[in-house]
């Protein structure tokens, strides 16, 4: 069982679909935890809310010689909400048991029974827990009733399934001998990496409502008439809205009014309580309570646009980080968790985050760019993707004015510039207080010994693309050391201090690298009057399709210059390029170790 922490030792799922309200599950596995780092595969978590419930749920944990050392009952497993903290809201529950027994190897049985009365979403099938963990055998069998039409996509799962019967119908898959394998750094595996099946029904329900998978224009449609007639506001915003863009000529300038307004007014709240994960709350209840969650603040601000003439649709979207977070366009089933708003202009278009109180419109975080998504139109749904950000959005620009103190400390005067998402965390800082400010400054530079004298945080938002500026006064201590008449300084004042992706044996999966980023530092250290410049280190450069790096020092009457660019291109990328990659950081990271010599003039 090479590279295993644990083993599937069995695992039946059996998933009867007895009608568009009525979905059963059962499921029973074995699992046998090899060492510390399988630990957390023992343990069971289990959701049920107003569409699910838990029929039963029990387990039982073995020693490495089969014998029971705990049954696990029912009412050992402990009840947690969703989410546990405020500001977010939902009737989704967790039955969760945390295994304690710790000598290996153990094993851990458990049986489940779950019945939905919704086909909404139906659970996918994947059981293998994680690449650590090897599989001898699992099976999933799937009964259908009534000449219900089921699709299903499959992913790491060989063959086809072996199908019976008419009515009913019967669909069964296996896997056995599935290897364990080490999880590789910056690995690229999509949304699903081990053998895993999608399942949806053609035709589906949701509570008394009714709609089709057959299309995205299908999905689309049932969203629509979900949320119809939810979007009229009351008489007193009717007129706020128009006070607001009255005088403005420009659409685009009323966008951006109307968001603004948004944004001071309206407070981002999580509520998921039955289908109201799904259809949202009215304009009229949000005008009235100034809060809602992303579908009902989507739905608001639609609203408003619509009052002050301008047409706008709501997006559903598949949010979170990027690598696990695409769309499976040719399977047509829910796969969103999220809802942003597109303004469709003549020659281009604007895009909301309405939950969010500090990114500018038309620019969406990393949270949802780069990715397709459904558009909700009342002719049914239609696949766009959203804005991908790259090295012209994402960028960094150190500035430092370096001169050397008579005790020997540099005296740095930095202005760093931030725009797109390394801005985001700059205009976040801005709202902490002064001892939060500070500890963040202090863990970003990475110096042994330095004091920060003076500071100051500013949004200087250009366009549509976030942005902010980073003031900051430094005197630091232990970058030059003296030797007789000469002196030896380490200029780089800001250290990259890249993470460092060596790992051992060869590589077997590409690597992935999630965002494109340009950083540019400009270091200008003034030359002490009585020194002249014995040394500098000669320029280096390496260049490749997935980054580059460059730098070189020049000197110009009594100051040198250190200029140097990172530049990360976001891709997926061959393994057999990632020692290339190693490299490159490696480079990166050693430079700031590089010195330049002054030689005293008497």
């Amino acid at each position: 069982m090479h590279n295993a922490n644990a083993v599937l030792r069995t695992h039946t799922t059996e998933l009867d679909i007895a009608g568009l309200q009525d979905v059963t599950v059962k499921e029973h596995y074995v699992i046998t935890i090899l060492n510390a780092k399988g630990d957390k595969l023992a343990d069971r978590n289990e959701d049920y809310s107003k569409f699910k419930s838990i029929e039963s749920i029990n387990g039982c944990v073995y020693d490495a010689n089969g014998d029971k050392v705990k049954k696990i009952k029912q009412s050992d497993f402990k009840d947690f909400p969703l989410y546990a903290n405020a500001g977010a809201y939902s009737d989704v529950k967790i039955k969760a048991y945390q295994v304690s027994y710790r000598k290996y190897p153990y094993t851990v049985e458990y049986t489940i029974e779950t019945r939905q009365n919704q086909t909404f979403g139906l659970p996918c099938w994947s059981p293998q827990k994680n690449i650590e963990c090897a599989i001898e055998e699992a099976s999933f069998t799937v009964t259908t009733h009534n000449n219900t039409a089921l699709r299903y996509k499959q992913f790491f799962v060989p063959g086809s399934p072996a199908i019976s019967g008419d009515e009913p119908k019967e669909y069964r898959w296996k896997i056995a001998g599935v290897s364990a394998h080490r999880n590789e750094p910056m690995s690229f595996n999509g949304s699903f990496g081990t053998p895993t099946i999608l399942l949806a029904t053609e035709d589906f329900m949701l509570e008394d409502h009714k709609g089709s998978m057959a299309s995205w224009n299908d999905f689309g449609k049932f969203i629509y008439e979900l949320n119809k007639g939810r979007d009229v506001l009351p008489q007193d915003l009717k007129t706020k809205v128009r006070e607001s863009v009255a005088g403005i000529t420009d659409d685009h300038q009323k966008v951006r009014a109307l968001y603004a307004y948004l944004q001071k007014t309206m407070r981002y709240v999580a509520l998921e309580y039955g289908i109201g994960g799904w259809q949202t709350l009215d304009a009229d209840y949000l005008a009235r309570n100034q809060y809602g969650d992303c579908k009902a603040l989507s739905n608001y601000m639609m609203s408003m646009l619509s009052e002050a003439g301008i047409k706008s649709y709501p997006v559903l979207i598949k949010a979170g980080i990027e690598n696990e977070q695409r769309l499976e366009r040719d399977f047509v089933c829910n796969q969103f968790n999220h809802e942003i708003l597109l303004v469709p202009f003549v020659n281009d278009t604007m895009w909301l985050e309405c939950t969010s109180t500090e990114l500018p419109a038309n620019y969406l975080s990393d949270f949802t760019q780069n990715r397709e998504a459904l558009i909700i139109t009342p002719q049914g749904g239609q696949l766009v993707r959203t804005p991908v950000y790259d090295t012209a959005t994402n960028m960094v620009f150190h500035h430092a004015g370096i001169s050397i103190n008579v005790d020997g400390s540099l005296a740095v005067d930095m202005c760093n510039q931030y725009y797109g998402e390394p801005a985001l965390h700059i205009n976040h800082m801005m709202n902490e207080n002064d001892h939060d400010k500070e500890q963040y400054l202090h863990s970003k530079f990475h110096l042994a010994s330095f004091n920060i004298d003076s500071y100051k945080f500013e949004r200087t938002d250009r366009g549509t693309v976030i942005s902010g500026e980073e003031l900051t006064k430094l005197t630091i201590n232990g970058l030059l050391t003296r030797t007789g008449s000469r002196c030896f300084i380490l200029p780089d004042v800001y250290p990259l201090k890249l993470s460092d992706p060596t790992e051992s044996g060869q590589r077997k999966t590409p690597f992935y690298i999630p965002e494109s980023e340009a950083i540019t530092d400009t270091f200008e250290i003034i030359v002490p009057g009585n020194f002249d410049v014995e040394f500098v280190p000669g320029p280096v450069s390496m260049f490749n399709t997935f980054g580059s790096y460059c730098c070189r020092i020049t000197k110009n009457e009594n100051k040198l210059l250190l200029v140097r660019k990172f530049v990360l291109n976001s891709g997926i990328y061959d393994a057999a390029l990632f020692e290339k990659y190693a490299v490159l950081i490696t480079l990166a990271n050693n430079e700031s170790g590089k010195k330049i010599v002054f030689k005293s003039k008497s």
